[in-house]
């Protein structure tokens, strides 16, 4: 769940999770 939230930061929130929140960007993950 950390790793949700740090991602939700990096990337737009509402676009996160209209994405569903684990196939947005990996990239993005680490």
């Amino acid at each position: 769940e950390g790793a949700t939230a740090v991602s939700n930061q990096l990337i737009s929130g509402p676009v996160y999770k209209e994405e569903g929140g684990h196939d947005s960007t990996p990239d993005d993950y680490h």
